[in-house]
This record gives structure tokens, sequence and C-alpha cells, in this order.
């Protein structure tokens, strides 16, 4: 009868055992991803939706109309495209969240005692989510930008400056990351793959 304990070990030198290293493996923990595309150029946003509206509106009798408004999008599409910037998202570990939580008490007092306006309090909570959720921001030419060195004020006015839409959809996509974060974190796998 084999002995419980050592039963993978039976029969076998410490040189068969397969090991891996922790440490490495937990440097690749990963959150999850996204990818936000916007574009600052409004004018030409409102020109581009209101020619492509046209064309869909356009019948096959339109042939020659409609080769002169492809021709138009095709120019709008490449003016468009000089303003895109990619956003690239991860969520944030829970020991990041409480951090901001604990820079917005100390800032703002805790949410039972709070003094000052809720508004600033969430703006400022905003931007620090922001700092800590865009990896990396991307233009139309490849380039890339960081704002992990940026200070809450700088983003907060970062957000303010983009269209409405974009910022909305912005500041969701990252509520959406730091939702699945904290459910990635509290979540037990059941199931053995």
């Amino acid at each position: 009868m084999k002995p419980r304990g050592l039963y993978l070990c039976y029969n076998r030198t410490m040189a068969d055992i397969e090991t891996f290293d922790v440490y490495e493996m937990a440097a690749g923990t990963t959150y999850p991803e996204d990818k936000i595309t916007i574009y600052l150029d409004g004018k030409t946003a409102k020109e581009f939706a209101e020619l492509d509206k046209k064309t869909d509106l356009l019948t096959n009798a339109d042939k020659e109309e409609m080769a002169e408004l492809e021709e138009e999008l095709t120019v709008l599409k490449a003016i468009l495209q000089e303003s895109k910037l990619d956003i690239y998202l991860r969520g944030i570990p829970l020991t990041q969240r409480k951090a901001i939580a604990q820079k917005l008490d100390s800032e703002f007092g805790t949410l039972e005692d709070n003094t000052k306006p809720s508004e600033d309090r969430a703006r400022r909570e905003t931007a620090l989510y922001a700092i800590s959720s865009i990896q990396k921001i991307v233009n139309y030419k490849g380039e890339e930008a960081s704002v992990s060195d940026w200070d809450a004020d700088k983003m907060d006015q970062w957000l303010l400056m983009l269209p409405d839409y974009y910022r909305t959809r912005l500041v969701n996509a990252i509520g959406d990351l730091t939702f699945k974060s904290d459910y990635y974190e509290k979540v037990e796998i059941s199931t053995d793959f």
C-alpha cells in the first residue's frame, strides 16, 4: 500500500518533478480590457453622418449622385480619421480602487460626513479612475500617449474637453471595467478545466 501523502512522488526523484515560477505566473495576472474610439472633429463627423444618411435614402436610379456622395464621404472620412483617438482601458485592482477611495475620503471626508459638494468628489473620482484605467491613447498616426503621470485636475479638464457623447462612453466603459474587475476578483471558478 502506497502512503497517501507521498503518492505523487512515489518512485520519482526530485529532478522528475515539474516546477513552475509562481512569481512569474502572478506577474501575468490580467484584468478586463476595452478600447474606445473617439473622434474630436465634431463638425466633420456631423457632415459625414448627414451624407451617409443621404446615401441610404438614394435609390439605384441615382447612381451618378451616389458616386458623388461616396467620393465626398471618402474625403470626409480621411479628414475625420485625423481626429481619431483610440483609448485603451484596463480594469483596476481592488487595492488601487481602495487607494482612490482613501484619497477621496482624506480630501473630501467620508461619504457620511461629506462637507464639500458631492459633484466635486464625483468629478475627482472619475478623474482618478480614468488615470488608473487608461493604459494608453493612440492617435491616427499610431503615436502613443500616456496619462499615468497626470494629476486629477488635468484629467478632469481633458475629460471636459471631450464631446459629451464620447466622454459619457469613456466614463461608462471605465465603470463597466471596474464592475468586471470587482467581479473577477470575487468570482470563484467552480469548474475544473
